[in-house]
């Protein structure tokens, strides 16, 4: 697990150097869609009961507490997103943008899963790939539609808001990757 804190949302500054909020907002929209889509393949790939069943009792509640430590990271990521393209398109003001709680609830996803499903009398092995590998090809999308969403100085204030915007965004990248890798290695289970 990684640790990190909750912090202050850092937003950019519309017109600060001539980046109209609007191509602002829609960077962060698409980095928003993006998440969403995440959200939705870890949902799908969630664990089910007849997979986990030939294992120990407590396999299927383990298994479902981390898929559900991930949508929770990634509903508070999706959050975020959401909160800093209202400020940047003027619906909401800086002062509301909250205190960022995505870094404790991605510090508390595991680097990998701790179980694993049994290939014997659940989903059949090609299925269960297929539901991790969705999960790795959105995650890899997402990382390239959070390109355009990257921090640029010119549209901060200040070095050190700049800095912590770029910090803020790299948490953000090294999650989605995680996530990927940690279905890449249940794709690679079903294998």
């Amino acid at each position: 697990m990684h640790t990190t804190s909750a912090s202050r949302l850092v937003h950019p500054t519309p017109g600060l150097n001539h980046t109209s909020a609007m191509e602002l907002q829609a960077n962060l929209l698409i980095a928003h869609t993006g998440v969403m889509s995440l959200l939705l393949a870890v949902q799908e790939a969630a664990p089910k009961e007849h997979d986990f069943s030939p294992q120990d009792h407590g396999a299927l509640g383990i298994a479902t507490m981390e898929n559900a430590a991930i949508c929770r990271a990634l509903l508070a990521l999706e959050g975020e997103i959401d909160a800093l393209a209202e400020v940047v398109g003027g619906s909401k003001s800086p002062a509301d943008l909250p205190d960022s709680q995505f870094p404790a609830l991605a510090a508390a996803v595991a680097d990998q899963p701790s179980r694993f499903p049994v290939l014997q009398g659940g989903t059949e092995k090609a299925a269960l790939k297929d539901r991790a590998a969705i999960v790795y090809r959105c995650a890899q999308t997402v990382m390239g539609e959070f390109r355009p969403a990257t921090p640029d100085a010119r549209d901060y204030p200040t070095e050190a808001d700049f800095r912590q915007a770029r910090a803020q965004h790299q948490a953000r990248l090294v999650f989605v990757e995680r996530v990927g890798h940690w279905f890449l290695l249940l794709a690679k289970a079903a294998s």
